[in-house]
């Protein structure tokens, strides 16, 4: 498990390599849409949300490329 201290102030997302697990903030004004339809849509208010993504950054996708054409 990894754990992070964020010290942004402002509300945020983040974007985590799920194999080195470099981090990224970033910004997502369709998410606070989303969050805030989905709640009342339901019948809930005053939406709060934590939103991690993970996927694989550039570096370590050419890693991954580069180790599997080394195995044929």
């Amino acid at each position: 498990m990894l754990y992070r201290r964020c010290g942004s102030e402002h509300h945020h997302h983040h974007l985590v390599c799920r194999d080195c697990g470099t981090t990224a903030e970033v910004e997502g004004p369709e998410i606070e849409q989303w969050a805030t339809h989905i709640a009342m849509a339901n019948g809930f208010g005053g939406t709060t949300h934590t939103i991690e993504i993970t996927a694989m950054h550039a570096e370590c996708m050419a890693q991954h490329l580069a180790w599997g054409s080394e195995a044929e």
